[in-house]
């Protein structure tokens, strides 16, 4: 991108696109695609601006670091907003089920004493809080409610802490106002991890409310999970200076 802006101010183009094709689509004829527009009778700055776009692929892949090294990093946390946890390979935007609980399975095998938030998709865990009731503790099965190869479920004894209709309002600043709707919601308190759950499609993953609306405000958290790919940053960033994209369970992409 920085490059065709150089060649636009050399006037060597007079204006370009790049279109960076979504990589968890499968399909077969897809690809990213280069466009440029100029005077020129050839197209040898479009060829370039390509060629250079493949050469460069493979660095812009992220760093992943552990979930076990995340939580030592968190543990210590003590500058009174999270860590933010990306859990980008179940990012419901990117067309994951947002259903893993992996994070919870290592918290828990850890036995780690981070104070940390959780949202997922798992409507069997929803039901039995509306059976066990609020202020009332049970064993229960958390996650991998839709996507059972990549993930496991977690059994663990929760507190439920509350029971929702799953209706909240994002605050934005991407999709301000937008009302989501996940359906019956409870809240699970796990050790120290509050854990939401909803019977519905994990709408919004990358939006504050999805936490605020429900009971867990992040600033008091050390480490706050989110199943999102980019959409986080418009939120987070300006609210965490302490991003760690995770390395977790997801369905292998083509190279």
């Amino acid at each position: 991108m920085r490059y065709g802006e150089t060649l636009v101010d050399s006037g060597d183009l007079t204006d370009f696109s790049i279109f960076q094709m979504q990589p968890w689509l499968d399909v077969e004829q897809g690809s990213s695609c280069v466009i440029t527009v100029s005077e020129h009778q050839d197209n040898k700055k479009a060829e370039e601006l390509a060629q250079k776009l493949v050469r460069m692929r493979h660095e812009l892949k992220p760093n992943l670091c552990s979930v076990k090294d995340a939580l030592r990093l968190a543990e210590s946390n003590d500058t009174g907003t999270p860590f933010v946890l990306v859990d980008s390979a179940d990012s419901t935007n990117a067309g994951a089920c947002g259903d893993s609980a992996y994070v919870l399975q290592e918290i828990l095998q850890c036995q780690s004493p981070v104070k940390a938030g959780i949202a997922l998709c798992c409507k069997p865990a929803v039901e039995k809080a509306f059976q066990v009731g609020v202020g009332n503790r049970g064993i229960f099965q958390i996650g991998a409610s839709l996507d059972q190869i990549h993930t496991q479920p977690v059994k663990t004894e929760a507190y439920v802490q509350s029971l929702h209709d799953g209706i909240y309002t994002q605050e934005g600043p991407a999709k301000r106002g937008l009302k989501n709707n996940l359906g019956k919601t409870a809240v699970l308190r796990a050790g120290n991890t509050d854990i939401i759950v909803t019977s519905d499609f994990l709408l919004g993953p990358g939006d504050l409310q999805l936490y605020r609306h429900f009971g867990i405000e992040p600033a008091f958290y050390q480490l706050i999970v989110v199943k999102a790919c980019t959409s986080f940053k418009a939120g987070y960033q300006a609210f965490s200076r302490h991003i760690i994209y995770a390395d977790t369970p997801a369905l292998p992409l083509p190279i």
